[in-house]
């Protein structure tokens, strides 16, 4: 694939900063968003950009670069806010206002091509119906719906990709794999529940390879919808499992299992759809689990 000019959003997130390291290896230009002051990667083929709320920084970008490709990873962050309202705010101003200003901005300067990234929250029942399961997931379809306009009224090309529970190195994220890492590393136990439901986890390495894959798999004036996972899909106790065997921990002990109620929007066994053609994940969980020995 020939170098390109291609938009980021959500680069200082943990698939972001994978993603645009990848991205830079391979010879392309970046343009990346971000809401931080203090961004962690730099390269002379890296431009930053900082948003504010508002399009004229996105509208700006176009104008004076010639984006081709646009990647749409961008996730509120509401890890500090405890306000329900403010949560809700910020979610629909990554979701939907961010995301109608890159689709207004492509119109504006031809660029046709979107990568977006959904996420298996969006088939609560488990099933290919698209039944979102909460606020965070019923966004993510509407903004797929509002790219749909898009397609038929611009000829906007577009793949959304939807992505279960990524793991991986170099991942500082409060995620469950993550804290039971640290916790027994800390000698520290772990409240858990069950542990029944069943779960998918892709490893971050086959999230950018499928990213990669979709810059080469457009269809003109379509919008289709892919599922990144590795055909995997067991329960959580098993996971842990494997997790616990893989890297040599001993204190079982510290695992409390059913000590923690079921979240009422838990999906109890998530829908593996379609994945993207030309496109198959490499790592199995048992062998990318020991990456998180660094956690």
């Amino acid at each position: 694939m020939k170098a390109q000019n291609i938009l980021v959003t959500g680069g200082t997130g943990y698939i972001g900063k994978n993603l645009i390291l990848a991205l830079l290896n391979n010879g392309h230009t970046i343009y990346a968003t971000t809401r931080a002051t203090i961004t962690q990667i730099q390269n002379k083929n890296l431009t930053w950009i900082t948003y504010n709320n508002s399009i004229g920084p996105i509208d700006l970008i176009f104008k004076q670069n010639k984006i081709e490709t646009v990647i749409h990873l961008a996730a509120p962050n509401l890890k500090k806010i405890t306000s329900s309202k403010e949560k809700s705010k910020l979610m629909h101003d990554v979701q939907i206002k961010l995301g109608a200003y890159l689709l207004e901005s492509m119109t504006k300067y031809s660029t046709t091509k979107i990568i977006n990234i959904g996420s298996y929250w969006e088939h609560a029942m488990g099933s290919k119906l698209e039944v979102p399961n909460n606020l965070y997931s019923t966004l993510k379809l509407d903004f797929q719906r509002l790219i749909d306009q898009y397609v038929q009224r611009h000829n906007i090309s577009a793949i959304t990709l939807k992505l279960y529970d990524v793991f991986g190195g170099n991942d500082t994220r409060d995620k469950l794999l993550n804290n039971i890492v640290k916790n027994i590393n800390n000698n520290e136990k772990v409240s858990l529940t069950d542990g029944l439901q069943y779960c998918s986890f892709t490893h971050v390495n086959d999230v950018i390879s499928a990213i990669k894959t979709a810059m080469a798999s457009f269809i003109p004036a379509t919008h289709k919808k892919y599922f990144i996972h590795n055909n995997e899909s067991m329960s959580l106790k098993n996971y842990v499992d494997i997790l616990i065997k893989q890297l040599g921990f001993t204190k079982t002990d510290l695992l409390l299992w059913g000590q923690l109620d079921k979240p009422k929007q838990q999906i109890q066994k998530p829908y593996l759809g379609p994945t993207l053609p030309g496109w198959k994940a490499k790592i199995k969980f048992a062998d990318g689990i020991k990456d998180l020995i660094n956690v």
